[in-house]
């Protein structure tokens, strides 16, 4: 005999199934998307997005969000660092209702009047498990998360990024490319521009200012400034190596001359990473707007991670681009791991640098599908490194993307016009960019096959910045090419082991 408690758990499953039938369909229809397209999720995973949607409200909660509550349950993880969208006069139900640890820390204002705020908040308390979420669309009883909080807008994750070559930067002192020998590869000491009255933030590990060692022009073009609760000194290195790059004073250490490729241009050093390297998106994004306070013309970041777009660092970076402001990223260091660039050099509107060696080669550990490229690889500069003071050498996409950030200010510097321009300034490097392939006899003889069709500009994708033909614009035009190397046929060559 059927009981009224039967007879409601099972009119409570037919429910159910009415209500998750429409998004199976939609995954099952949407799994031909996803097939050979690495910027989809996977089947399942966009059928779990699609339980949130219907859960909780179409993307209150992404996908990256929900994957991250379960990683950090399985592990027994008490916290999580999460970003919402709140209206600012709703911000004291947030400790009404999840307690007095539950503070929220303000990050940014949006237009529409709402703002962000970063909070740390017990794991369970974000958005609680699938059988939760279904309860809670059905209208059943549940305890109040994030998630179901009628006046939290959105929900994401507060991301942790780092720079890019975190890898490659071991204690390497030996010498490699001078940031003057960089200096007469692009042919600076041959214009007279310097990137005067260009104005460029560098965010990233802070800087090391010492008396005894000033490679910075901290006197008249430097500007220093933290995010992070501490001094905004660089303890790491890979700030300082970058600023040198950009804006170093002329200096000679053990018989070895360095002078920054736009010496004579502005930098903001803002601190968003910490000693370690890594920072939160939370810090990145009060980076970026402190950045667009100074009314920079380019913002400089070698870091980055993997991470989805439409969130707050992507809407700053998007507002940032719409102010026209130049971003310029590293794309990574992945290699034959991570083809596509990380974020957020991947997003739309930003110029993503990949590295070279100083032969003109692809740098082995570079991800591919950047715009443009310059040396990234055995790069020179004077730096703070594990405590001492002198002639520092690095690799990584995190070492090109200054290069290059310094040669934009240079043609600034001479093309004043294309201030507040970053798309065009893109198309410009572009359109100039050196395309020629490098010499084969050094390097791998089956590139120079004339069967394979790869011996004219295999960098199509990929050219290197040439700024002096970036500057004389008008007398550059696109290279002619017939059978070029591309993304596709460079990624082929590298899973055989050989890295262009």
């Amino acid at each position: 005999m059927w009981s009224v408690s039967k007879f409601a758990f099972i009119f409570s499953i037919f429910v159910a199934g009415i209500f998750l039938f429409p998004s199976i369909v939609a995954c099952a229809e949407a799994a031909g998307d996803i097939e050979g397209n690495p910027d989809y999720m996977g089947t399942w995973d966009r059928m779990m997005q699609s339980f949130n949607n219907r859960f909780y409200g179409k993307e209150k909660v992404p996908f990256d969000v929900n994957s991250m509550w379960k990683m950090e349950t399985n592990l027994g993880s008490y916290n999580m660092s999460v970003l919402v969208e709140l209206d600012p006069k709703d911000v004291y139900k947030i400790e009404r209702d999840f307690g007095h640890d539950a503070v929220p820390e303000l990050v940014y204002s949006l237009e529409n009047g709402n703002s962000i705020y970063s909070i740390d908040i017990e794991t369970d308390q974000v958005i609680g498990s699938f059988f939760y979420g279904l309860k809670y669309s059905l209208g059943m009883t549940t305890t109040e998360t994030l998630a179901t909080a009628d006046y939290v807008e959105t929900l994401s994750l507060n991301h942790v990024l780092s720079i890019t070559d975190k890898d490659s930067l071991v204690g390497r002192t030996e010498e490699g490319i001078s940031t003057q020998a960089l200096r007469e590869h692009y042919g600076l000491d041959k214009i007279e521009y310097t990137g005067k009255d260009v104005k460029i933030a560098v965010l990233d590990t802070g800087v090391y200012i010492n008396n005894s060692y000033n490679s910075y022009n901290v006197s008249r073009t430097f500007v220093n400034t933290t995010i992070l609760d501490d001094d905004g000194i660089d303890r790491l290195g890979h700030g300082s190596h970058v600023i040198s790059t950009i804006n170093g004073n002329l200096v000679d250490i053990g018989g070895t001359e360095m002078h920054g490729l736009a010496y004579d241009s502005t930098v903001y050093s803002i601190k968003v990473l910490n000693d370690k390297g890594s920072g939160t998106e939370a810090d990145i994004i009060k980076g970026l707007e402190l950045a667009m306070s100074y009314d920079v013309d380019i913002i400089s970041m070698s870091l980055g991670g993997y991470m989805p777009p439409f969130t707050p660092f992507y809407d700053t970076i998007e507002e940032a681009v719409s102010r026209g402001i130049i971003v310029i990223c590293a794309a990574g260091n992945d290699g034959t791991k991570g083809p596509y660039p990380a974020a957020p050099a991947a997003w739309d509107g930003v110029i993503s640098v990949g590295a070279l060696d100083i032969d003109g080669y692809l740098a082995f550990f570079t991800n591919l599908n950047y715009d443009v490229a310059t040396v990234g690889k055995d790069v020179t500069a004077p730096a703070y490194y594990e405590g001492t003071y002198g002639r520092v050498t690095l690799s990584g996409t995190s070492m090109a993307t200054p290069v290059f950030s310094a040669l934009v200010a240079c043609f600034l510097e001479a093309h004043p016009g294309y201030k507040g321009r970053p798309s065009d300034v893109q198309d410009v490097f572009l359109k100039t960019g050196d395309y020629r392939n490098p010499d084969n006899s050094k390097k791998y003889l089956m590139f120079s096959w004339d069967i394979l069709g790869y011996n004219d500009y295999y960098y199509s994708d990929f050219p290197e910045a040439d700024v002096v033909a970036a500057i004389d614009s008008e007398n550059s035009v696109y290279p002619s090419s017939g059978r070029p190397m591309t993304f596709s046929s460079i990624q082929f060559w590298r899973t055989l082991g050989v890295s262009p």
